[in-house]
């Protein structure tokens, strides 16, 4: 979901975001662009990133493709103490709990999704059930619990919902059913 007023501010282009969103930002030193996401603020000058910030999961994710990023707290924006800045490949992780953590990322797994490809590297079951919830627009239930412990790395190029259930049927020993906008899978 994003928001924004329609024409921008003379002084500053502002985008509220709720999910996830790649932006390709004009550069332009007046009216700097800002992605507002709770309580974390990322302001851009002529770069590319990728903010994810879904409700649910209670963080906020700011990966770095190109150029150059300043995050911080959307209420103290001004302060320096928690100001952080990235360089290309680095993402910022926010959590209420554990405030902010950089590190590198992997830019197939992270940036995938914008060229229509679901990317799994080493994912468990619920890692794999969210992704699948939020690209496809379902509910998924499981009835039973499997005992083995899921770790599955794969590229879906443009697949629909059944075929991704199929191949992870096969190599995770599930039946499942689909009935519109609910899968339940059955150990």
């Amino acid at each position: 979901k994003i928001s924004y007023l329609k024409p921008f501010d003379k002084d500053q282009r502002i985008v509220a975001l709720e999910g996830e969103a790649f932006f390709e930002v004009a550069k332009n030193k007046k009216r700097p662009f800002k992605v507002v996401t709770g309580v974390i603020t990322t302001t851009a000058l002529g770069t590319s990133f990728n903010v994810k910030a879904y409700p649910k999961e209670q963080q906020v994710k700011v990966s770095l493709s190109t150029g150059r990023v300043k995050i911080g707290q959307s209420d103290n924006f001004n302060s320096t103490s928690q100001i952080h800045f990235l360089e290309p490949g680095e993402e910022m992780t926010y959590s209420p709990i554990s405030g902010y953590t950089k590190t590198q990322f992997d830019k197939e797994e992270v940036l995938a999704w914008k060229d229509g490809i679901i990317y799994f590297k080493n994912a468990d079951a619920e890692k794999v059930i969210s992704k699948l919830e939020k690209w496809y627009g379902v509910e998924i239930n499981t009835t039973n619990e499997s005992s083995r412990k899921w770790s599955i790395t794969a590229k879906f190029d443009n697949q629909s919902l059944d075929n991704v259930l199929k191949s992870l049927a096969y190599s995770e020993k599930f039946g499942y059913s689909l009935d519109e906008k609910n899968v339940t899978i059955k150990y």
